[in-house]
């Protein structure tokens, strides 16, 4: 932890602090003998030895408040977090075969892309910082996009792109797969497959669901539906099966040539993907509780011993929530207290004075994380309390004492 004259040049990213202090393993902390002034106060977690916080990889906290420091201070606060500073931006632009690549420095948090054309001539996908947009055919003149990325602490990069869709010899990549196998269900089935191009054409005649030897359950029109029309690259199939199904395995299977991307690549591999049906005595009634010492917006989420978010819940005006029908099973119930109501969690901006907003979790009573749910259990008054926010501190706590 450290404090900054009021003024000065330097900070916590550019240049060791005038005031340091460690904190003990509890996290308490004291610096004494500091000359009477105002400051600027940080902390951060110094895994380099630099004395100063490394944006890209460090976790920090900061101050809002000016510290008048002319007596004591006590019961400061401060909840690390990472925040990359780094401003989103396009690295490079060029194409790639017959499609277009843009190439970012960072993954953001909001992609929009805008031609009157695309999800009709034009397609795109997202993965590894890289945006890669497809035309049905090749294009003799440079075609128009807006460019419009946001990432996680605040960064917006707004561009005119303009991409070229050239004939091209290079092999198109082969078309892949990927199933959210091993999913357990009580009736509704779900599932995901993800592909690495956009999807032109689904064979429905080679696409079913076993459940035995001899049983098939055809996969109609009507189940399915892609994520979003702009990027046909993320197919949900959904469906209930009845409890006069008794069978516990249920695989959704797809030859080859099922389905055809829009390069006219087919799936070279046959898909054979594993789902379990749980039964109703198997699991839990319900948990439920109350979040306290914050106001919603809350997203609350249900964690498994995978560190895999099973269930979410967005409580936008109430602090009560409530997970029912359970797989049993030990979990961790985390709360991100959603300040702007975006549906996620937003790290600090040191550049706009924003702090992160608060996480907390569920603990027991041997002040551990771990929440044990057997079958037929109902768990009541499963309370969360908020951790205190950053800031001077109105009562003593764990983890604060004094400046």
């Amino acid at each position: 932890m450290g404090i900054y004259p009021l003024g000065d040049t330097t900070d916590v990213f550019t240049a060791p602090p005038y005031y340091l202090s460690e904190v003990d393993t509890l996290g308490n902390f004291a610096i004494t003998n500091i000359k009477n002034g105002n400051y600027l106060a940080y902390a951060w977690r110094d895994a380099n030895g630099t004395l100063k916080a490394e944006s890209k990889s460090e976790e920090y906290d900061f101050l809002l408040d000016t510290l008048k420091l002319e007596k004591n201070i006590e019961n400061v606060r401060f909840n690390l977090s990472k925040g990359d500073l780094t401003p989103i931006r396009i690295v490079r632009t060029a194409p790639f075969g017959k499609n277009f690549d843009i190439l970012l420095n960072r993954t953001p948090v909001e992609t929009q892309i805008e031609n009157k054309d695309l999800g009709k001539e034009f397609f795109y996908t997202f993965s590894d910082n890289r945006i890669r947009i497809f035309p049905n055919s090749p294009k003799a003149d440079s075609i128009p996009f807006n460019l419009n990325v946001k990432d996680s602490v605040g960064f917006v990069k707004d561009s005119l792109i303009w991409a070229k869709f050239p004939e091209s010899e290079r092999r198109p990549e082969k078309l892949q797969i990927t199933a959210n196998s091993g999913k357990s269900f009580y009736k509704d089935l779900e599932i995901e497959l993800k592909f690495n191009k956009p999807i032109k054409s689904i064979s429905l005649d080679s696409l079913f669901i076993t459940y035995d030897t001899a049983s098939i359950i055809p996969v109609r029109r009507s189940m399915m539906a892609f994520e979003d029309s702009i990027k046909m690259d993320l197919l949900k199939i959904r469906l209930s099966i009845p409890d006069s199904i008794s069978k516990d395995i249920f695989t959704i299977k797809a030859s080859d040539s099922t389905f055809i991307d829009i390069e006219n690549q087919l799936n070279e591999t046959p898909l054979s993907a594993n789902y379990r049906k749980l039964k109703r005595e198997s699991l839990a009634d319900e948990i439920k509780g109350s979040i306290l010492g914050a106001k919603p917006p809350f997203i609350v989420q249900l964690i498994n011993s995978k560190n895999e978010t099973v269930r979410e819940q967005f409580l936008e005006s109430s602090n009560d929530y409530s997970f029912k029908l359970l797989e049993a099973g030990t979990f961790k119930i985390r709360v991100i207290e959603d300040l702007n109501g975006n549906k996620r969690w937003d790290p600090s901006n040191f550049n706009q004075r924003r702090l992160a907003e608060r996480v907390f979790y569920f603990f027991n009573a041997e002040q551990e994380q771990a929440l044990l749910i057997r079958s037929g259990w109902t768990l009541d008054e499963q309370n969360i309390n908020a951790t205190d926010p950053t800031g001077i501190q109105k009562r003593a706590e764990n983890h604060v004492d004094n400046l």
